[in-house]
C-alpha cells in the first residue's frame, strides 16, 4: 500500500533546565543553528500575521502563548532547527536485509523551565535513494510496510544507524548531532533525569495519507508497532486477544471525520487517512495537533517526576506538594480551544494517557503523606511544649543558679571553663531537640556544611 504523504516524528525527553543553567544551554542551541520561536509581529509578513490571527482565534491564551506564540520572557521556550542530515538504517526480516535512507528534515526543542522538557526529530524516508550519487527517484513512493519497518527501529534507543560511513547508536547520535551534546541516557555513573522516566524507547507521532482508508487492523498494528497483519491473524504468534483489541480500539481511537482515524497509545500517536488530509492540512498535523500531543506528554512525564520525588524522599512531601500545586496552577488546563476538534484531540489523548486517573491518585497520595508528616511534627512539638510548660512552672531559678555555683566550686573548674562546657552542653541539647522535631532538615544542613569544608 503506497503512502502519498507522511509525517514521522520521533519524540524524546530532556532534563529540566533551571534558570541558573538555562542561559548556557540556550546559547548552545543558538550557536548550533537553532532559532528561538517567538511571537510573530503584525508588521512582519502577511503569512506571520495570518498565523498569529489563526492561533489567537483558535486557542485560549494560556495554551496558545505556551505552545504557539512564545513571549521573550516566558518560562516556556521553543527552538527549531531546519538543518538536514542523511542517515542509513538496516532492517532485517528473516534472511532479507533492507537498507533505508532517511532524511532528518527538522529538529525542535521544547523547554519548560524547572520541568522536564521534550524534543522532536522529523524524519522522511527517501525512496530509491543512491547514497553514492546522492540521488533519488522523485516519482517513487514509499509503502506503509516501509514506514512500519523504519518506525519500529527508530523508536528504540539502541538501534544502530550509519552516518557519514560511521556506525552510531541512535540515541547517542541524536545527543551529539541534534541536541548539542545533551545526554539522554545515564552512563559512567552520571545521572540524567530524563533517563529516569523515558525507559529505552522514544515516542512516535505519525500521520499517513493513503489512497484509501483501510480497516482498523492496520491502525492497530501501526499504533502498537506490531508486524503488519498481526491483528488480522496473518501471524498466528502475534494475534492480540479479542478483548484487548476491542478495548484499545474503543477507548483510544479518535474518530471525528470519515476521511481519517487516529489511535493514541502510551508510546505512539498514529493517524491514517485519505482525501488529501496532508496535502490540504499538512501544517495542522505537523504543527497544531502535534503540539497538543506534545503538551499532554509533557504533563504526563512531569506527573511521573513528582511521583518519583515523593518516593525518593517522603520527608519532603510538603515541599513537593507546594511545587506540585504551582505546577498544576500553570499547566492543568481543562479546555484549550474555542473550536471542538482541538479540544476533542486534547481530551482523547488525555484519556489514552490516563492523565485524570493518575492525577487524582497522586493528589490523594501526596496530601495523605504530607498530612502524616505534619501530624508527626505536631506530635513532637506538643511533647516539647509540655516540657517547656513544666520548666516554666518552676517558681524561681534562684535555687538552680545557687546549685550551679555550688557544683562549680565542688569540681574546681574556673568560671570560664565551666561556662564554656555548659554552653557546649546546651548547644548539644538544642541540636538534639531540633533533630527530634525536624531530623530530615537537620541532615540537609549538615550535608551542606560538610560540602563547604571539602
Amino acid at each position: 500500500m503506497k503512502i502519498n504523504k507522511s509525517i514521522i516524528k520521533i519524540v524524546g525527553l530532556l532534563g529540566d533546565f533551571n534558570k541558573k543553567s538555562a542561559r548556557v544551554k540556550y546559547n548552545q542551541f543558538i550557536n548550533n543553528g537553532y532559532k528561538r520561536e517567538l511571537l510573530p509581529e503584525l508588521n512582519n509578513s502577511k503569512e506571520e500575521a495570518g498565523s498569529k490571527r489563526f492561533f489567537k482565534n483558535t486557542f485560549y491564551p494560556e495554551f496558545r502563548d505556551m505552545m504557539y506564540l512564545g513571549q521573550t520572557d516566558s518560562e516556556e521556550k521553543r527552538f527549531s532547527n531546519n538543518k538536514s542530515f542523511i542517515i542509513d538504517l538496516d532492517f532485517k526480516s528473516g534472511e532479507i536485509l533492507t537498507t533505508y535512507s532517511l532524511k532528518i528534515i527538522k529538529s525542535e526543542i521544547y523547554v519548560f523551565e524547572g520541568h522536564i522538557g521534550l524534543f522532536s526529530v522529523s524524519v522522511e524516508i527517501i525512496p530509491n535513494y543512491n547514497p553514492i550519487k546522492s540521488e533519488l527517484n522523485e516519482g517513487s513512493k514509499i509503502t506503509i510496510d516501509d514506514a512500519s519497518n523504519v518506525t519500529s527501529k527508530l523508536r528504540l534507543f539502541d538501534t544502530v544507524i550509519k552516518y557519514e560511513s560511521r556506525d552510531y547508536v541512535w540515541s547517542q547520535w541524536i545527543s551529539e548531532f541534534v541536541l548539542c551534546g545533551t545526554e539522554l541516557e545515564s552512563k559512567d555513573g552520571s545521572i540524567v533525569k530524563a533517563d529516569e522516566f523515558s525507559g529505552s524507547k522514544f515516542k512516535l507521532y505519525t500521520v499517513y495519507e493513503l489512497d484509501d482508508l483501510p480497516d482498523n487492523n492496520l491502525l492497530f498494528d501501526l499504533g502498537t508497532c506490531s508486524r503488519l497483519g498481526s491483528s488480522a491473524g496473518v501471524y498466528s504468534n502475534a494475534v492480540p486477544h479479542e478483548s484487548y483489541y476491542k478495548r484499545i480500539m474503543k477507548k483510544n481511537k479518535i474518530s471525528v471525520f470519515q476521511n481519517w482515524e487516529a489511535l493514541c497509545l502510551f508510546d505512539t500517536f498514529t493517524c491514517i487517512g485519505n482525501g488529501q488530509i496532508l496535502e490540504k492540512s499538512y501544517v495542522s498535523w505537523d504543527e497544531t495537533y502535534f503540539k497538543i500531543y506534545l503538551y499532554r506528554l509533557f504533563f504526563k512525564y512531569n506527573l511521573y517526576r513528582y511521583n518519583s520525588e515523593i518516593f525518593e524522599d517522603k520527608h519532603s512531601a510538603i515541599k513537593v506538594r507546594d511545587q506540585f500545586v504551582d505546577f498544576l496552577n500553570r499547566y492543568e488546563i481543562s479546555h484549550i480551544s474555542f473550536n471542538f476538534l482541538p479540544n476533542e484531540i486534547y481530551s482523547k489523548i488525555g484519556e489514552a494517557l490516563e492523565l485524570e486517573v493518575e492525577l487524582e491518585k497522586f493528589k490523594t497520595r501526596i496530601n495523605n503523606l504530607s498530612d502524616k508528616i505534619q501530624e508527626e511534627r505536631e506530635s513532637k512539638t506538643n511533647i516539647l511544649l509540655q516540657i517547656v510548660t513544666v520548666l516554666g512552672g518552676i517558681s524561681s531559678v534562684g535555687p538552680i543558679l545557687d546549685g550551679v555555683d555550688h557544683f562549680k566550686e565542688q569540681i574546681g573548674f574556673s568560671s570560664l571553663v565551666f561556662y564554656a562546657i555548659t554552653t557546649v552542653l546546651i548547644l548539644l541539647v538544642g541540636i538534639g531537640v531540633l533533630y527530634f522535631i525536624v531530623p530530615h532538615e537537620l541532615k540537609k544542613v549538615w550535608r551542606k556544611i560538610k560540602s563547604i569544608f571539602r
